[in-house]
């Protein structure tokens, strides 16, 4: 797993990762996960690879397992 620790620099997290909007999750570069192994995380299957980690704030916040890696900012595909 590689992550990029976010500081919130006085935002509130509300701000920083809004309920509803996708969220990079991490700083900089977005998470990658990398496994050699299948995983099973929650109900989802995950086969061994690289993955890139985002996240669905609200309640509950949901992960989201992207296969395309590399992905800078906040942008989600």
């Amino acid at each position: 797993l590689t992550y990029g620790r976010p500081y919130l620099k006085g935002r509130s997290l509300d701000t920083l990762a809004p309920a509803g909007k996708v969220y990079r999750t991490g700083a900089d570069e977005a998470t990658t996960l990398k496994t050699d192994q299948a995983l099973k995380i929650g109900t989802l299957d995950v086969p061994a690879g690289t993955y890139t980690l985002y996240t669905l704030p609200g309640k509950p916040w949901q992960l989201i397992v992207n296969k395309q890696t590399g992905q800078w900012g906040t942008v989600y595909q």
